[in-house]
């Protein structure tokens, strides 16, 4: 979910607890801005790529093909092992499928 937002959750005593939501489960799990940052540009273009490769209906072999990459790392990628891939790889991968990419710099969050 995107935005601030408070959670709520019942714990074992029957009482409430509530945390405060930042603006993903990266922001949630107390990751550096930076690598926040990374994780959640990774996991647009891992999702993108997963989309596409879902739109074409492409078996994992025949995508891994199309990607020149073997069928395992297109198991780890539909498997969301979003630890085992780099921002240039995803985007070499959408580059393969005909999928552009484009990088925005918000200069207000640098402020």
């Amino acid at each position: 979910m995107i935005g601030n937002q408070w959670l709520g959750w019942q714990t074992g005593l029957g009482k409430y607890a509530f945390m405060k939501r930042m603006n993903s489960v990266f922001d949630d799990l107390a990751f550096s801005a930076s690598e926040a940052a990374s994780l959640k540009i990774r996991a647009a273009l891992m999702r993108a790529i997963e989309q596409e490769l879902v739109k074409r209906k492409l078996t994992q072999a025949k995508a891994a093909k199309i990607l020149c990459i073997t069928q395992p790392r297109i198991s780890d990628l539909k498997r969301g092992k979003i630890q085992l891939f780099t921002v240039d790889s995803l985007i070499n991968m959408l580059g393969k499928l005909d999928k552009s990419v484009s990088i925005i710099i918000d200069d207000r969050l640098a402020a």
